[in-house]
């Protein structure tokens, strides 16, 4: 078992919240490997190192803020992020100025503009509906699931959208939005309800596709995820992050081929994405193939040299096809990078002792128990470098 690389958050071994701007051992010849978590959804963070966790659901971004769903972009879908209805009233030309700047990252600027709708016209959704996006952009709420449990600006927003759809409950966009505001406060069970009524009311939403099949995979509902995740993908062809969420929940679900192939549609319309190029190289390894993973992982670490998993797992790579001194350099890397990932102390353990150098192997692997000593992976290669310091010349 493997621990693979994640696909399109950033990694968080404490398990903090990022803003904007997720495990098992793999048994080698001789001793454990361990490879960085892979697979996650939207743009978010990465689960704990840890055995047995899916990277999958619980480190999902359900927001999309910056260019996450396209209106157009080859898809007939129906996007849920642009309020505007282009009917030529003055009320719609100042959605469509909220909407602007919104796609901008100009959060202020799109909250005034909504808030200048709403005074045209005091009962209207898209304005309200408006407002609470940009609200949560301006004061930079935490994106991820659970990544901000009993935060006061999100429980507001989430309170108005509850009494707008009093008054207005077949209005998609507030229902969408009012369940991702329960995932980022962690309430998957509260979320489920608006999600599914969002997808009711526009099954051919992308976004509400999206979401549901993110609700999916937090609640244990692996075929439907991957239902809902390919009719997004089918929504909207051309983006990347749909082939990735996708991929996420066929892993998930057991189908690594079908991952390995959603994640190549994904490299294929992000081929500079160095996350997208790790989850593929690091779907690859799982799969036992190293050949195909290198070309990937090499071009991950070039083109986010910053990513800390993505040299780890090239370690990984590298120490399969029996090149040690190649592999210790790139977990060397990961670690100078992050020296939180227990993974990367782990493979550094195995190649060091691959080498005879057995003391700088458990000097290594103590330091992975430092950071959880309840790890099986680096307990078991403890193990076995005590038998192999044990076992006569």
């Amino acid at each position: 078992m493997g621990m693979l690389a994640p696909g399109n958050w950033r990694e968080s071994r404490s398990g903090a919240p990022q803003r904007r701007g997720s495990r098992g051992v793999a048994t080698d010849l001789l001793l454990g490997l361990a490879l960085s978590s892979l697979g996650g959804l939207g743009c978010g963070h990465a689960l704990g190192d840890r055995p047995g966790q899916s990277g999958a659901a619980a480190g999902a971004d359900v927001r999309q803020r910056h260019g996450g769903t396209s209106v157009t972009g080859g898809s007939e879908a129906k996007s849920s992020r642009r309020l505007a209805r282009g009917d030529g009233s003055p009320l719609d030309a100042e959605l469509a100025r909220g909407d602007a700047a919104f796609a901008d990252g100009d959060y202020r600027t799109a909250r005034l503009a909504y808030q200048a709708a709403l005074a045209q016209h005091a009962g209207d959704p898209a304005a309200t509906v408006g407002i609470v996006r940009a609200t949560l952009g301006e004061a930079e709420v935490p994106e991820g699931v659970n990544a901000a449990p009993g935060d006061p600006t999100l429980v507001a927003m989430a309170d108005r959208l509850g009494a707008l759809l009093l008054a207005a409950p077949e209005y998609e966009p507030a229902q969408l939005e009012l369940g991702r505001i329960f995932l980022v406060l962690g309430e998957v069970a509260r979320a489920k309800e608006p999600v599914l009524a969002a997808v009711r009311l526009e099954p051919n939403d992308p976004e509400a596709q999206s979401t549901l099949g993110i609700v999916s995979l937090l609640t244990g509902e692996r075929e439907a995820a991957v239902v809902a995740l390919k009719r997004a993908s089918v929504l909207e062809p051309g983006d990347a992050q749909r082939f990735t969420n996708l991929a996420t929940a066929e892993l998930q679900a057991g189908l690594l081929a079908d991952a390995i192939a959603s994640y190549r549609k994904a490299a294929k319309l992000a081929p500079d994405d160095g996350s997208v190029r790790t989850s593929l190289g690091t779907a690859l390894l799982q799969a036992g193939d190293v050949t195909e993973a290198l070309p990937e992982l090499e071009a991950a670490v070039r083109l986010d040299p910053t990513r800390a998993a993505a040299h780890n797992n090239l370690g990984f790579a590298r120490q399969r096809e029996g090149t040690l001194e190649l592999a210790i350099a790139a977990y060397r890397t990961a670690l100078a990078l992050d020296a939180t990932l227990g993974s990367a102390w782990i493979n550094l353990g195995t190649a060091l002792a691959k080498q005879g150098a057995l003391g700088e192997a458990r000097t290594a692997v103590t330091r992975a128990l430092a950071l959880d000593p309840e790890d099986p992976r680096a307990r078991e290669v403890m193990g076995e470098l005590d038998q192999l310091e044990r076992t006569p010349k």
